[in-house]
């Protein structure tokens, strides 16, 4: 996240990322107000483009061009991304609230949530029906529809149906149809014969498109008919079950899949969280987009009704309110008079057919061919480019560091290194490891000799208090928020500063925290340090730590520090207790530092962002665990300056030598590619130096081929050695545990054996 010239004195919060959020998003970035800060919360981090859903279905766009990647996005615009499901708010104190943590607080807030699938209308429909909303949802079942049709053997049929006499229901039934076409015809010639019936058929209460044309509810039913497609009028759900749908009559229609696509209802929430709402739950809205009942609420999209201007429910609405949803929410935030907003009156209606081929449809004219198809694939990749398609970060980058330069140095001689403003954040930040070495040598005095009955001890990553005949391990660590949700961040936060005690062997006893948060109003100042210290207290719960205090400040950015206490009750491990003929082995993937550099840039996907969560995430509590029952012999935890130079600190204590596997090392398979397209860690030239230790032969194959090796990690995995004889099983409980990656990466070989053994450092560590 960029730097603020001034206090956050406004907090504005966008619940919800549908089509007028990220509207706003784009048209915010491009207009910042100062001192005012943006906060998406989103159940998901890829939101679909309802335009393209057909078109993903049908085979014609992949994921990635049909969704909006909202972290990216928000990255971008410098806004700040929660990923979360909001229970509801609390219109009367300002709060969002949010279930397993605590609320967001907001100045102003704008609902674009969507609605929410009528299951609960229809027995059986919640158990036995695919809903087409949400998307993720669906597409994650038709994927699996997918699969079995591709799979399956000469013979099988399937009877798809679709509930919804909509445009929704109408485009999803053909779309599918195209795709099990297309996966017929791939079929080898003599399989054709052989394969099964595939029905498609389409489930019609009263009439088909309700609210079209004459003439487009006729191109729309002689299309399904051209393509086989059974319609089922006057057919009104009474329930779903496993194997069919059942009329009100009594009629049934045997289904082996049902597809719910009927018009989404409101959700209870913002009834219940006391918003007026119509009879039927939807928010309701003024002229200006705001709640009737709440000011310093908006809303727009399904979720809201705005009642002098009533619409159908359709997408293009959403995007049209999204300029004016943007211009008032900025009105409001400076105490300007609201601009009124009126819908349009006519709208264009586009309705693909499952090939490339569309039907469009504006008042009483209507049209269909393929050339519409083609036109409404430009409409809908030219929006999807505004969002997927950013500018590169660097030009904004540098305004910023403009900004600081003017502010911090004024002397015009003055040149200052732009780099400074895209350093790393999380471990990346650290101190270079040999810059940090040399100044520790400066200060560090012996600690031996002293005569009182407390002692302390300097090991490895821990200090060792010794107090009459106990041990204590403590360690301290401090990060800068590598991601913008600070209650996600404590968390990576504490078990990345835990994870210190688990490579010594001492088990997590109290914690000091030491945090530094933006300046801010004092109702954001409360909100930002809630969600940090739940945050902290939620992973020291699960580590039975107790927090025992700690220091707050505020400061120009986010960052948060830990002091843990560790209680030693057998034999602390050490970086210096590994032999020759051990195994070495590690237990998480490397990359989680190119990926932050990455996404610091906003050129990291959600997916990829994802995949760093998920280790950053994963504690070394287990691990520990396991590598110390299995005979560990000398533990650390890879973590700032990277696999080859936590190793090297191994070797150097331990006076061995040993032998990596580079090819056996876990990575992140996304973070491998772009390490090897030269993307790096601002840290990474300094932890390449480390290369010394490898050879030249060793440092040059590292870097040209496993760059990863000196990516620094946050909150990464632990690396240790053990004997051989117990390092498959070693392997076997720790991939048990939830350490997929785990594996033996290398072995402690004899001095005597290392090939041109020399007594430099530069031949410790030998690649193969």
């Amino acid at each position: 996240m960029e730097l603020n010239s001034l206090p956050v004195s406004r907090e504005v919060v966008l619940l919800g990322g549908g089509h007028a959020h990220v509207i706003v998003i784009k048209m915010w970035a491009m207009n910042p107000i100062e001192g005012v800060r943006l906060t998406l919360i989103s159940e998901q981090g890829m939101t679909p483009y309802s335009g393209m859903l057909p078109g993903l279905v049908a085979g014609h766009y992949s994921y990635s061009q049909s969704h909006i990647d909202l972290p990216r996005l928000c990255q971008w615009a410098n806004i700040r991304f929660i990923e979360q499901r909001a229970t509801g708010i609390d219109p009367d104190r300002n709060k969002v609230l949010l279930p397993d943590r605590p609320d967001i607080y907001y100045d102003y807030l704008s609902v674009d949530t969507g609605g929410a699938p009528s299951l609960n209308q229809v027995a059986g429909a919640r158990e036995n029906a695919i809903p087409v909303k949400p998307v993720s949802t669906f597409y994650d079942r038709w994927t699996q529809i997918e699969k079995r049709i591709v799979d399956s053997p000469g013979g099988a049929s399937l009877d798809i149906g679709v509930v919804g006499a909509g445009a929704g229901g109408f485009e999803i039934l053909l779309a599918m149809h195209h795709r099990v076409q297309e996966f017929l015809r791939k079929r080898p010639s003599a399989d054709r014969s052989l394969a099964g019936d595939y029905r498609f058929h389409w489930i019609i209460r009263s009439e088909v498109l309700p609210g079209a044309t004459q003439r487009v509810r006729k191109m729309a039913i002689t299309e399904c008919e051209r393509k086989g497609v059974i319609l089922h009028m006057g057919f009104d759900v009474a329930t779903v079950r496993e194997d069919a749908v059942v009329a009100v009559d009594g009629k049934q229609i045997s289904l082996d899949e049902v597809l719910w696509c009927t018009e989404a209802k409101a959700s209870k929430w913002p009834a219940q969280s006391g918003l007026q709402c119509t009879d039927d739950g939807y928010i309701r809205i003024n002229d200006y987009l705001q709640s009737i009942s709440h000011p310093s609420v908006f809303a727009a999209g399904d979720v809201a009704l705005q009642e002098n201007y009533p619409r159908p429910r359709a997408g293009v609405f959403a995007v049209r309110q999204g300029p004016a949803l943007f211009r008032n929410l900025q009105r409001a935030v400076l105490g300007k008079p609201l601009q009124i907003h009126r819908p349009q009156s006519h709208f264009l209606t586009l309705l693909s057919l499952g090939h490339q081929k569309a039907i469009a449809s504006r008042g009483t004219l209507s049209v269909q061919g393929e050339w519409v198809w083609r036109w409404k694939d430009y409409i809908d990749q030219a929006f999807m480019n505004r969002f997927n398609s950013l500018p590169d970060m660097v030009g904004v980058r540098r305004s910023l560091f403009q900004r600081l330069k003017q502010a911090m140095f004024p002397l015009p001689r003055l040149d200052v290194d732009e780099s400074i403003v895209m350093r790393c954040t999380g471990c990346g930040s650290k101190v270079p490891g040999d810059v940090l070495q040399q100044v520790l040598k400066q200060v560090i005095v012996n600690d031996a000799g002293t005569a009182e009955a407390s002692e302390t001890h300097r090991v490895d990553d821990v200090s060792l208090i010794r107090r009459n005949d106990r041990s204590i391990a403590q360690s301290v660590d401090q990060l800068r928020a590598m991601i913008a949700d600070p209650f996600l961040f404590a968390r990576i936060t504490t078990l990345h500063a835990l994870s210190d005690l688990y490579a010594s062997n001492a088990a997590p006893h109290s914690a000091l925290v030491s945090v530094t948060v933006p300046f801010a109003s004092d109702e954001v100042l409360h909100s930002d340090l809630s969600q940090i210290m739940a945050g902290v207290v939620t992973e020291l719960e699960v580590a039975n730590c107790r927090l025992s205090g700690g220091h707050s400040a505020e400061g120009i950015e986010l960052a948060l520090g830990l002091t843990v206490n560790g209680l030693v009750n057998g034999e602390l491990i050490l970086k210096s207790g590994a032999d020759a003929n051990q195994a070495l082995i590690m237990t998480k993937p490397l990359g989680v530092g190119v990926l932050l550099a990455r996404a610091m840039r906003a050129q990291l996907s959600a997916v990829e962002l994802d995949a760093a969560l998920e280790v950053m995430m994963l504690s070394n509590q287990q691990a520990g665990t396991v590598a110390a029952n299995m005979g560990a012999t000398a533990m650390t935890d890879v973590t700032g300056f990277g696999l080859i130079g936590h190793l090297s600190e191994v070797m150097e204590q331990s006076n061995c030598c040993c032998e990596l596997w580079a090819k056996k090392i876990p990575v992140l398979e996304s973070a491998h590619s772009m390490a090897l397209a030269g993307h790096q860690s601002s840290l990474f030239q300094a932890n390449a130096r480390y290369a010394n230790n490898c050879g030249e032969t060793g440092a040059a194959k590292l870097l040209t081929n496993f760059p990863l090796v000196f990516d620094p990690q946050t909150s990464g995995g632990l690396l240790f050695s053990l004997p051989v004889g117990n390092a498959e099983k070693c392997v076997s409980q720790l991939i048990a545990s939830g350490y997929h990656s785990a594996c033996v990466i290398g072995e402690i070989i004899q001095k005597d054996t290392f090939p041109n053994l020399s007594s430099e450092a530069s031949q410790r560590i030998q690649v193969v």
